[in-house]
C-alpha cells in the first residue's frame, strides 16, 4: 500500500467480499482454504473475461497494482490488452463511430450474470454501484492519446448509446474481440515477488 499510494489516492471496491481485513484498498484472489473457505475470492469468480477494474464506478480507477505472494505450479496467468495501440489500429471510421458514443453498464446485472449463487446485494451495497456511463474512448490526460474504454466483464449488462438491445451487445463484443488480438495483448507468467503496475 505505501508503494502504491506514491501514484495517487487508494480506492475501496464497494462489492468486494475478498478485501484484507486490515486493509480493505488490498483484495485477495486465492485458492487456499482455511476451515473450508478461500481465503480470498475463490479461483472460478477470479479474473473471468475482459474486463477493466472499476468500471462499474462512476470514477474508474486509474490502474490496478497486482503483487504475487505466492502462486500454483500451474495456472493463474493474466492477460492484459493494450487499449491504446487497439484503438489506434482501428479503422478511420470505427474511430468516428466511437469517438464520442458513450457505453451504460450496470455492475447489479453483471453480477446476476456471473454469480448467480452469490447472496443479493445489500441496500447500501445497491446504492454505491448505479448504472454508470462512461465514453467509449477516453483520452490519456498528460499525452493525449486515446484508448478504448469497454470495460466488459459481463457484456450483456452494457446498452450501447443510439443501438437497441441486441445490436449494442453485438457492437461491444465485435470491438472486445478486436482488442485482445495477441499483437494487442501480454501475458504475465506470475513468480513470487512479481508487482505489475
Amino acid at each position: 500500500m505505501a508503494f502504491t499510494e506514491q501514484f495517487g489516492v487508494l480506492k475501496v471496491s464497494p462489492n468486494s467480499r475478498s478485501r484484507f481485513p486490515a486493509h480493505p484498498e488490498v483484495l485477495v484472489f486465492s485458492n487456499i482454504k482455511v476451515d473450508d473457505e478461500y481465503i480470498g475470492s475463490p479461483p472460478a469468480r477470479t479474473g473471468e473475461g475482459w474486463h477493466s477494474d472499476f468500471f462499474y464506478l462512476k470514477e474508474p480507477a486509474g490502474g490496478s497494482f497486482f503483487y504475487a505472494k505466492e502462486m500454483p505450479e500451474e495456472g493463474g496467468d493474466t492477460w492484459f490488452a493494450n487499449m491504446t495501440r487497439a484503438f489506434e489500429a482501428l479503422s478511420e471510421g470505427k474511430k468516428t463511430e466511437i469517438s464520442h458514443r458513450t457505453c451504460t453498464y450496470s455492475q447489479l446485472k453483471t453480477l446476476q450474470i456471473l454469480n448467480p449463487e452469490l447472496s443479493p446485494l445489500t441496500a447500501k451495497q445497491k446504492c454505491e454501484t448505479p448504472e454508470v456511463v462512461h465514453p467509449m474512448v477516453r483520452v490519456h490526460p498528460e499525452t493525449g492519446h486515446k484508448a478504448l474504454f469497454i470495460g466488459l466483464r459481463g457484456t450483456p449488462a452494457c446498452s450501447v448509446e443510439d443501438m437497441v438491445g441486441d445490436e449494442g451487445i453485438e457492437f461491444l463484443e465485435g470491438l472486445r474481440s478486436f482488442a485482445t488480438q495477441p499483437q494487442f495483448t501480454y501475458t504475465h507468467h506470475w513468480r513470487p515477488g512479481d508487482a505489475v503496475l
